[in-house]
């Protein structure tokens, strides 16, 4: 048994989608964004009052609620460890929630450290409400969070 396909249907006529493609939802367009560098369109896909819960023990662990906070939270951690995007193992866009593994690099006392995360994301009226982030190696992105800035 399997599931439904995540395409759409074609109806014809001109405009006519490829029933081939996968649809874009909004964590496809999030992701697509994100691998671009194109933080304005990663920034716009959240909505004014997500929620994002981090776990660990560094002093980011925890619920960070509204974009304002978010923001600063994303701009301090990747000030402490310079983390970048490696690559986008696997997405899963269902609309409203789905899940995003990523390979992230992150810079500890001067060394390059890559690191296993996943996202869960939970969509409401097209943006990104809520996301909770969950780490292979929680212990490194502790370390990586909790030194001061310019890792």
């Amino acid at each position: 048994m399997s599931g439904p396909a995540m395409t759409s249907e074609v109806v014809g006529g001109a405009g006519a989608r490829d029933d081939t493609r996968p649809m874009a939802g909004v964590i496809t367009t999030y992701v697509e964004a994100w691998e671009a560098g194109d933080l304005d369109a990663v920034l716009a896909s959240y909505a004014p009052d997500i929620v994002a819960h981090y776990g660990g023990t560094s002093a980011f662990a925890g619920s960070h609620r509204g974009f304002a906070r978010f923001v600063e939270v994303l701009a301090e951690t990747a000030a402490r460890s310079d983390r970048r995007l490696c690559s986008v193992e696997a997405l899963h866009d269902d609309g409203d929630r789905g899940s995003v593994f990523v390979t992230e690099s992150v810079r500890i006392d001067g060394e390059i450290h890559e690191l296993q995360r996943a996202l869960r994301v939970r969509v409401v009226d097209d943006r990104i409400a809520e996301v909770w982030l969950y780490d292979l190696d929680q212990h490194r992105v502790d370390q990586a969070w909790s030194q001061p800035p310019g890792g």
